[in-house]
């Protein structure tokens, strides 16, 4: 099992290459889980592993 990694959704969106539009409608529609970023509240933080098995990404 790998550790949690919880990133900025535009960089995760970058890291991957997927559409960050589509990463945030998912987390609006709650499918993606997010948390706040402790030093910018503007951010929210996805976690990198649950994004990759959404996306179906290895």
């Amino acid at each position: 099992m790998e550790s949690e990694q919880w990133l900025p959704m535009k960089e995760v969106a970058e890291m991957l290459h997927i559409s960050y539009d589509k990463l945030s409608r998912l987390v609006r529609q709650k499918v993606i889980q997010t948390q706040s970023d402790v030093l910018d509240q503007r951010k929210k933080l996805v976690e990198l592993n649950e994004v990759k098995r959404i996306f179906r990404i290895p």
